[in-house]
């Protein structure tokens, strides 16, 4: 199902995005991997990627109006796509 998935979508989408915001989709994924409840506080992103919060803000909400993140709760975020982090960055 990874290689399907990978394949067949989730490449294209992971080439689509701009540098900076498979920058901001890797610190999203790399904090999620760490957490025990598969969501990651904005703040440590921001952290990890170095950016203002104003910065922040414009790349947080493109990846959460592609369907590739949710932000639904505030000060965290969480993978909408099933498996993503699994199939690009195994």
């Amino acid at each position: 199902m990874d290689s399907t998935l990978s394949e067949l979508a989730y490449e294209k989408i992971w080439e689509e995005l701009s540098s900076t915001d498979q920058k901001v989709l890797k610190a999203v994924i790399s904090g999620i991997r760490d957490s025990d409840d598969g969501e990651i506080k904005v703040e440590d992103v921001r952290k990890a990627v170095n950016m203002s919060s104003d910065s922040f803000t414009k790349y947080r909400k493109r990846l959460i109006d592609s369907g590739i993140i949710d932000g639904d709760r505030y000060g965290y975020l969480k993978m909408m796509l099933p498996r993503f982090e699994h199939c690009l960055f195994q």
